[in-house]
């Protein structure tokens, strides 16, 4: 048994319980899928629903496509909500965002305007994430900040613009364009800091680096000394290498009397 709107060019392949509603609505094929709105389509699958004006489910079972050109590939439990957003496949993701995509995993949420979600599961994008991108691994979390990216691991955050971290588990990038390699429970906090690897290392000054080891903190201001200055003058610039090693930034001071 299935449904078509008269007189509106819609049409229904074969199937079971299936319902074409509005002009030019197609469903497949398959069993209690609906295309509800003008040129949606569902492809086939079984309780799919195709809700928006060029909405398509191509299959799989129980996704919705709810918004305009929105689209789900497959999977089950899906959901594109946003305006042209994506999700390829998968279990129970969520693109909510404008242009958003999931490519799979489980339980995945795209929110941000064009942000992608690779795959893995228990992964976000906030809302005002533009751009961001999570290539995959679980429970990674990127923030209300435009253009950051994970790579993958676990329980890693970007909060800053720009901020990237590559991989590992319990990273954070809380400054604008800050990076984190990998390793983990590592934290670079302000703009342009990085922490190549290792555990608890923090980069915490601006421009400040901590290559690796562990347990190492670089807490000053990174401030170029000029050539002019006599050797006893100048200032190395913050990095740490291994070992435990802290720079608390109170050499800075002589250089900076002279910008």
């Amino acid at each position: 048994m299935f449904c078509l709107r008269a007189d509106s060019h819609a049409a229904v392949g074969g199937g079971h319980s299936n319902a074409a509603l509005a002009e030019s609505a197609v469903v497949g094929g398959g069993d209690a899928n609906t295309a509800a709105a003008k040129s949606s389509v569902v492809g086939g699958g079984a309780s799919n629903s195709a809700n928006a004006q060029g909405a398509v489910v191509s299959g799989g079972s129980r996704n919705v496509a709810a918004m305009g050109q929105s689209t789900v590939g497959g999977g089950t439990e899906n959901t594109a909500t946003g305006y042209d957003a994506t999700i390829s496949g998968g279990e129970r993701n969520t693109a909510t965002g404008y242009a958003s995509t999931v490519a799979g995993g489980t339980w995945n949420t795209a929110r941000g305007y064009h942000s992608t979600i690779g795959g893995g599961g228990w992964n976000s994008v906030e809302g005002s994430g533009y751009v961001a991108v999570i290539g995959g691994g679980e429970w990674n979390h990127v923030g209300n900040v435009y253009s950051a990216t994970i790579g993958g691991g676990w329980s890693n955050s970007v909060m800053g613009n720009g901020g990237t971290v590559a991989g590992g588990e319990w990273n954070f990038a809380g400054g604008d364009w800050s990076s984190v390699g990998g390793g983990m429970w590592n934290s670079a906090t302000d703009t342009i800091a990085t922490v190549g690897g290792g555990s608890h290392n923090w980069a915490l000054g601006r421009g400040s680096s901590v290559a690796g080891g562990e347990s190492n903190t670089v807490a000053a201001r990174y401030v170029p000394t000029p050539k002019s200055l006599p050797q006893w003058l100048a200032w190395t610039p913050n990095a740490s290498s291994g070992g435990r090693t802290t720079c608390s930034g109170c050499c800075m001071f002589l250089a900076l009397e002279f910008f």
